[in-house]
């Protein structure tokens, strides 16, 4: 009932506050986006579930960003190429090979779409930014918190799954919390210095911690493999790398020698197998494989607008060359192959352009800001924002998530990032200043 009542509040807090502050209705969008509170609440009533919620908010946050005068699409390469994979990605649903299947990533696509383009007008100055990195690290961080905590309780335990979007199983849990990770890390850059909010830093931090446990607990290999590119790329953007090298190895040989069962031992074993010399690779490993294998065929016969989102099990078994090895129906459990066999070679480029600017763009804005001392926090955001994406594109190359929210919330923020540079690196420190206490507009360009 608890969780019911709060799901209703927030909601409707947030499609009616919208229309005042179009601000506060993004960040209640991104809370039930990750919180998914029709399949979190329990005896959600058929009327509000009818009533397409998310839908809703993403509406009303276009309807009060045009009342309050706020843009609700800014162009730049970023929603450019987004825009180009959300018309393949239409094409490729209407010709899908399931039909119903297609309509409902279509659907879910599309929404992500209509904020996002919101996202890249209302997010225009340091204080909105740091309201939806917030609101990104309350609301993921509410699971990744809490699976480190079952951890430390649980020794050997494992945590198996959510319920559903970016938390249906292991392997997406590991992908977000792992994404989630330089958030934690770096927000502290994004607080106001003093004692205030010292207490916030702390907490921070024992997020930080229990995130890793909880990425730890998943027992993904994927997602191993992911903590491990996210930590390193921390401790080199640290500026204490010595220091943060010893707490990382501390914290690595602490849950290691107390927590880690010999089970999960033995799957990271599986990782780096040597066929040549005789030894078999785990079952789920080979099987990955031979899914990326049957990929490239479906692929080459559907290579311009693919077999349509989602589609991918339903065209496994006619492509299946192991004769039913690996089970039936099966998922491809890479984000690449599925882009590429859901929305073709085309969907594929997109994505990839997508990564490699986003990479680009983080890189020219710490350029940029490295040398302004006031400016630290953006410096800090490419930072956090450049890792992320990093954790997606190596945790990806395991699990199938192509359309998953955080990649596409986390590069129209690298866009927001790039758009709102130029205007603080042109204003006098005093007024840098200025406009973190004021929540200010910047003038259009």
């Amino acid at each position: 009932m608890k969780r019911l009542l709060l799901t209703f509040i927030l909601t409707f807090s947030g499609i009616f506050g919208s229309f005042k502050y179009p601000l506060y209705g993004i960040c209640i969008y991104i809370w039930f986006a990750y919180w998914r509170p029709l399949e979190y609440a329990w005896g959600v009533p058929g009327w509000f579930m009818a009533m397409r919620p998310s839908l809703l908010l993403a509406l009303s946050v276009i309807l009060g960003s045009l009342m309050n005068k706020e843009r609700v699409f800014v162009a730049s390469k970023f929603t450019i190429l987004l825009t180009f994979l959300w018309i393949q990605i239409t094409i490729s649903s209407f010709h899908a090979v399931t039909h119903e299947r297609g309509m409902f990533w279509l659907d879910y696509f599309s929404k992500q779409m209509i904020i996002i383009y919101v996202i890249s007008g209302v997010i225009n100055n340091k204080k909105r930014l740091t309201a939806v990195i917030i609101a990104l690290i309350l609301t993921i961080g509410y699971f990744s918190g809490k699976c480190g905590l079952f951890g430390l309780m649980n020794p050997g335990g494992k945590i198996f799954g959510g319920h559903g979007g970016m938390f249906l199983d292991n392997n997406c849990f590991a992908l977000a919390f792992n994404m989630l990770l330089p958030f934690i890390f770096f927000a502290g850059h994004l607080l106001p210095k003093g004692i205030k909010y010292s207490k916030h830093r702390i907490g921070l931090k024992i997020l930080f911690f229990l995130s890793i446990l909880g990425v730890v607990f998943t027992y993904s290999r994927g997602g191993f493999l992911g903590l491990c590119v996210v930590l390193l790329m921390i401790n080199l953007r640290s500026k204490r790398k010595v220091l943060s090298l010893i707490i990382v190895g501390a914290m690595i040989a602490i849950i290691g020698a107390f927590f880690l069962p010999e089970e999960y031992k033995e799957r990271l074993g599986t990782i780096v197998v040597d066929e040549e010399q005789g030894e078999e690779r785990e079952a789920s490993s080979a099987s990955r494989i031979h899914f990326w294998k049957v990929a490239m065929i479906i692929a080459n016969n559907y290579p311009i607008i693919g077999i349509g989102p989602g589609c991918y099990p339903d065209v496994y078994d006619y492509y299946d060359f192991s004769n039913g090895l690996y089970g039936t129906t099966r998922a491809v459990h890479n984000t690449y192959f599925q882009m590429l066999t859901n929305n073709g070679y085309p969907g594929l480029v997109l994505m990839l352009l997508l990564m490699f600017f986003g990479f680009t763009t983080c890189m020219k804005i710490r350029r940029r800001v490295k040398r302004r001392e006031d400016l630290q926090w953006i410096f800090a955001c490419a930072n956090m924002m450049e890792i992320s994406l990093a954790a997606y594109c190596v945790c990806g190359m395991f699990l199938s998530a192509a359309y998953a929210d955080l990649f596409y919330h986390l590069i129209i923020l690298i866009a927001c990032l790039d758009k709102m540079t130029p205007y603080y690196l042109n204003a006098p420190p005093e007024q840098e200043q200025a406009t973190e206490t004021a929540p200010a507009v910047m003038p259009s360009r």
